[in-house]
Order: structure tokens, then C-alpha cells, then sequence
């Protein structure tokens, strides 16, 4: 055997072993069960995720827009969770317990979901705002920040609620709101 006819047997080899799994995406893809309903928390149990997507909807509510769990803000925080080491996973799961039980406390009945909503921001106001150091108040903090940052970047809000442009054309770096109909961008 020739090295050219080594060479494109070796091409002819790898581009179908890499070309399969791509294949498979694509004409699966399709099918794929992307519902909300359906979503298997990966790092938070059932109950975490309830707490979860109370709190996602309390930073970011349904007005004209979706709500945040609506666009599945809840279920992304639950799925980026995959990235962190295990520190961090630490970390942020004892965040995540001290800011529940937190909150549950400033509840009569020991129920933070139960409190009306108004009532319910105003805890959260008042410890974003409070000087004190609380591993739950980091943690609230960094859910809000992840919850704005999913938000935005979700396909639904992308696309209907942002100006989205697949192909931008000329960058112009600071333009008045009223030249794109009072509408940010999407990223």
C-alpha cells in the first residue's frame, strides 16, 4: 500500500468516526425532550429546586416579560453547577442551605414560600442591604447575579424581549437607546 492510499484510508477512517456522533446529534437533536416540566435537577433535590426557582422568580418576576424559572433560570444555575470544583460545590450548597433556613426563620410558621410576596422581597431587601457578613447573603447575591445573567442570555428573552442581530453588520460603540427602538442588545 501507497502512503497516499494509507493517508486517505486514515482520512476516510477518522472523518466517519468523528462524523457519527455529530450525525447522531443533528438527527436526534430534534427530538430531544427540552420541556421544563421534564428537567432532572443535577445538583439540587426537589425540594432545593422549589426554593430555587421561588427565589429565581422573586429576583426576576413574570410583568410583561417571562418569569425567570419561565425560561428555566432555576434549571440553569441547577446545570452550570457541573463546572464548579468541589470546593466550590461545597461552598455554595452550604451557601444555599444557610440562605433557606435563613429565610424559613423570618417566617412565622417556618415557611419562607408562605409569606406573601411583598413580604418576601422585603427579607430579601433587607439582608442584601444589611453590613453584616452572612455566607447566606454571598450566596443570595450570587444567585441574583446568575439568575440577571441567564435571564438575558435565554433564547426566549434573546430573541423577543432584546434586539438580536444573527449577523451584525458595522460595530458603532455607543449609540442613543432611541436609534434601536429603546431596546438593549442581546449578547
Amino acid at each position: 500500500m501507497k502512503r497516499r492510499d494509507i493517508i486517505k484510508y486514515t482520512v476516510y477512517v477518522t472523518g466517519t468516526a468523528l462524523s457519527i456522533p455529530l450525525a447522531t446529534s443533528i438527527l436526534t437533536g430534534c427530538n430531544i425532550d427540552q420541556s421544563l416540566q421534564n428537567y432532572q435537577p443535577r445538583f439540587f433535590n426537589a425540594e432545593q429546586m422549589l426554593e430555587l426557582k421561588n427565589l429565581v422568580d422573586l429576583i426576576l418576576p413574570k410583568t410583561e416579560s417571562p418569569a425567570a424559572s419561565e425560561v428555566g433560570v432555576h434549571n440553569t444555575i441547577d446545570a452550570m453547577t457541573v463546572i464548579y470544583d468541589n470546593e466550590k460545590l461545597t461552598t455554595f450548597k452550604e451557601g444555599f442551605n444557610e440562605l433557606i433556613l435563613y429565610l424559613n426563620q423570618q417566617s412565622n410558621d417556618g415557611q419562607f414560600s408562605h409569606l406573601p410576596k411583598g413580604e418576601q422581597l422585603q427579607i430579601l431587601k433587607s439582608m442584601e442591604n444589611s453590613q453584616v457578613k452572612l455566607k447566606s447573603k454571598e450566596t443570595f447575591i450570587e444567585i441574583k447575579q446568575q439568575t440577571i445573567a441567564y435571564y438575558l442570555k435565554s433564547e426566549e428573552i434573546a430573541l423577543n424581549f432584546l434586539n438580536y442581530d444573527p449577523i451584525p453588520g458595522e460595530y458603532i460603540g455607543c449609540i442613543p437607546l432611541s436609534q434601536v427602538n429603546g431596546i438593549a442588545w442581546a449578547e
